[in-house]
């Protein structure tokens, strides 16, 4: 749940790092930025019933909540859904840790807590980094009305991880992790491994290099129902491949990357992904950087982070995106052919 390297960050749904070239490669953080992606749209615009003059954004309230994206049936698995949601992360690693092996869903869950939480030998794994209270406190003014709101804010987010300082894990171990449930058919974990191969493909300037193989795997996550595979597979096409440009089939224009990866992830709240006020990122760039009258990912997407002519595009993609996830892909084409021409966009899974 990706603009230039100096604008903010989004993430899982919880929302995910993103990585974007402007051409030269630049850094970004544990979550994806603002897209900056202009220009014509990938898919014909059709007209809008009651429209309103560009100027009605200046009467736009983020406080005015949305209906919230929620399946009617979560489809989350439970244990995954249980690591989305709790406020301290301990007991339940705790009860993956005792007795028998965890269920393939288990270890999905326990590679989840331990890349969060746990200390990595070796390093090479980025541990989500939440704010510091005390840090955070002395950046506020006092005479910020939300100031409070925001130090507690930070404080819940960090409990998440209380009680991981001596847990240690490896690079290993985590591969091995997602390796035994992705065998045992977890597509979320698939997912995953598929996101590492790709990374492994990459070349600054040209971009990421996928196989059909590959196309055929992301879309059967797609297809899968879990809003997590779901997340994690819109996230991985979102990228620029050196080999691959996906397009709209009216208008055989590539889709832009930025709005597409958005779209993914809100098409996941569909499924049943944590969006509303508990969301994650939601609340971490609430105590961060102060953006707190959204209630749900999706206003807070369409509010802060992109431009009015890019969530028209955001919500044409995702109608697209779900008559994809319906088995329907005829509203895009995957042609083969160069797509780091421009703009370079990579992401990858938190």
């Amino acid at each position: 749940m990706a603009r230039a390297a100096s604008q903010r960050v989004i993430g899982r749904w919880q929302v995910a790092l993103a990585i974007v070239f402007l051409l030269a490669l630049a850094l970004l953080g544990a979550f994806a930025l603002r897209p900056g992606a202009t220009g014509t749209s990938a898919f014909k615009s059709t007209p809008i019933p009651k429209s309103f003059s560009p100027s009605a954004v200046l009467s736009i309230s983020a406080s005015n909540a949305s209906a919230p994206l929620t399946a009617a049936r979560s489809t989350v698995p439970g244990l995954v859904q249980e690591y989305e949601r709790s406020t301290r992360l301990r007991p339940l690693y705790d009860r993956l840790r005792s007795g028998a092996a965890p269920t393939p869903e288990g270890k999905l869950a326990l590679y989840l807590i331990l890349r969060e939480c746990a200390n990595v030998q070796g390093g090479g794994v980025d541990r989500r980094q939440y704010p510091d209270a005390k840090t955070l406190s002395a950046s506020i003014s006092d005479a910020n009305p939300d100031k409070q709101m925001r130090l507690r804010i930070a404080e819940e987010l960090k409990a998440r991880c209380e009680g991981f300082d001596g847990v240690v894990t490896s690079r290993a171990e985590l591969h091995a992790l997602l390796e035994e449930s992705a065998a045992a058919g977890v597509q979320a974990a698939r997912v995953r491994l598929l996101g590492d191969e790709l990374i492994g493909t990459m070349k600054p300037g040209e971009g990421l290099s996928i196989s059909d193989f590959q196309i055929e795997a992301l879309r059967q996550a797609v297809a899968s129902g879990d809003p997590d595979a779901i997340q994690g597979a819109g996230t991985l096409l979102s990228n620029t491949f050196a080999d691959l440009v996906i397009e709209s089939s009216q208008t055989h224009e590539a889709v832009q990357q930025g709005a597409a990866y958005y779209a993914w992830q809100l098409l996941a709240c569909e499924y049943g992904a944590d969006c509303g006020s508990s969301n994650t990122w939601l609340r971490m760039v609430c105590a961060t950087e102060g953006d707190c009258a959204a209630m749900n990912l999706q206003d807070a997407i369409m509010f802060y982070q992109v431009s009015p002519s890019e969530a028209q595009l955001i919500d044409q993609y995702r109608s697209v995106f779900r008559a994809a996830a319906n088995g329907d892909w005829s509203g895009l084409e995957f042609a083969r052919r160069p797509g780091g021409t421009g703009r370079q966009y990579y992401f990858t899974i938190p």
